[in-house]
């Protein structure tokens, strides 16, 4: 008899590279908060190009790429396909607004973020490669 919920946990073990992926994200996410938070508390500078602004809208949007990306790398490590395309694809856009309104407003790159649009990316590459032309075809 099979226990109930153990699909996810096989999928992430026939996928190593979703789990790799998985683990990078959550390592990322805690990288970025934790720089965030020291460049926030003034402790650091440069890092971060435009978070010393401290705008409200770049320390919500940093938040939720680190959320997104902490979320996103649990879903992947165990193995919920839907949830992690989802959370990769919110991720994504996320990521991809940081960049373009730290670009419009303050004319700075921010390269950490450039990190987690790159990875969102991959996460849900992996996870569409089955059958692209159907992006929420689960297996």
């Amino acid at each position: 008899m099979k226990a109930k919920g153990t699909k996810g946990t096989k999928e992430a073990k026939k996928n190593p590279l979703m789990k790799i992926t998985g683990i990078l994200m959550i390592l990322f996410a805690i990288v970025y908060i934790t720089i965030a938070v020291l460049v926030y508390n003034g402790s650091v500078e440069g890092i971060l190009p435009g978070h010393e602004s401290e705008e409200m809208l770049v320390v919500v949007v940093s938040t939720a790429v680190a959320t997104f990306s902490f979320t996103g790398g649990v879903c992947a490590l165990t193995g919920s396909k839907l949830a992690s395309k989802i959370i990769g694809v919110i991720f994504v856009l996320a990521g991809l607004g940081s960049l373009i309104y730290l670009q419009l407003t303050q004319d700075t790159f921010n390269i950490v973020d450039f990190i987690g649009v790159v990875l969102g990316i991959m996460l849900v590459y992996l996870l569409a490669r089955r059958r692209p032309s159907s992006f929420l075809y689960i297996a």
